[in-house]
């Protein structure tokens, strides 16, 4: 049997087909492992969906148009899943916070509070269908991609990487530029950087293997400010459970406490220690590690560049 070509030298089209074929296949092996009840079999299901919706992004304009419907699909089932899985980050980094010695009195008992409260919480949010929905989008993708015709005009897959390394490389200097102003932008540069770093890691290259492990590192420094944010937002709607108990004991005819409860003051002395750790991230991220990523995709584009035109 003759050895199949590798991905990077196959005409785009016939890349685009083979890349989202494979990860559908991966994406049907995790699924038959997935159970509602376990955090992990829904966290390892989302990262291999997430990869087939990049593929599906970047690749729109050599697969069939009808494809268009499954990546819409699969944002959908995302959108129905994101909470829970917010949830469970939630209670893994409160418990993991409990074992440092900064913590202060206030602190520690908002979150063994706040991790009580989540323990009211439903252990699954999900629709009772939610894997009979992915399981019909993968079915659905699978009928779509059918075998592409090797178009002699068609440019090849290395030429096509070129592009997008380009492109998302300038959209990824942009919003980390952004950062520092806005959180939206910060929220795009990690998108960004995951998208390109699923990209160039399934052309399996050796040129490309320092910007695959520097996108990785952005990806996971900038995912833990993103859950940190999410964290802040979520302490606030405990606060505001917790306000509106104490409203509606006031709006009773019992007077209001002339001081805050409490456990409200222990909510923000956890707010304080939420600020402080994504403030030591944001920190971290350096111009000089900003230049250091650039530089390395950079170096991956050249390196390509210099493959298309051998």
């Amino acid at each position: 049997m003759a050895k199949s070509k590798p991905t990077f030298s196959l005409p785009v089209t016939l890349a685009a087909e083979k890349i989202v074929s494979g990860q559908s296949k991966i994406c049907a092996k995790r699924l038959k492992k997935y159970k509602s009840e376990d955090p992990e079999s829904l966290h390892d299901l989302r990262v291999e969906l997430r990869r087939l919706r990049s593929y599906l992004r970047i690749f729109r304009l050599y697969l069939p148009e009808s494809c268009k419907k499954e990546r819409k699909a699969l944002e959908q089932l995302f959108q129905l899943s994101n909470k829970n899985r917010e949830l469970d980050v939630h209670k893994a980094v409160l418990t993991s916070w409990l074992q440092e010695e900064s913590l202060n009195d206030d602190q520690r008992a908002a979150i063994e509070s706040v991790l009580g409260y989540t323990q009211t919480k439903p252990a699954s949010q999900l629709p009772p269908n939610f894997d009979k929905g992915v399981r019909a989008v993968l079915d659905d993708l699978n009928g779509k991609l059918k075998p592409s015709k090797n178009d002699a005009k068609a440019i090849y897959c290395h030429e096509f990487a070129v592009k997008v390394i380009e492109n998302y490389g300038k959209r990824l200097e942009f919003f980390l530029n952004g950062m520092a102003e806005s959180n939206d932008a910060l929220h795009k540069a990690r998108i960004t950087a995951k998208r390109l770093r699923y990209f160039i890691e399934v052309l399996e290259l050796e040129a490309v293997e320092e910007a695959v492990a520097e996108l990785k590192d952005w990806q996971s420094e900038l995912g833990d400010i993103h859950d940190l944010m999410v964290l802040e937002d979520f302490l606030y709607s405990v606060l505001l459970r917790l306000n509106e108990s104490w409203l509606e004991t006031s709006w009773k005819g019992e007077t209001p406490p002339t001081t805050l409860p409490e456990s409200i003051k222990q909510l923000f002395a956890l707010k304080d220690f939420v600020s402080q750790k994504q403030q030591a991230k944001r920190e971290g991220l350096s111009q000089e590690k900003r230049a250091e990523l650039l530089a390395k995709l950079e170096a991956s584009r050249l390196s390509l560049k210099a493959l298309s035109q051998a």
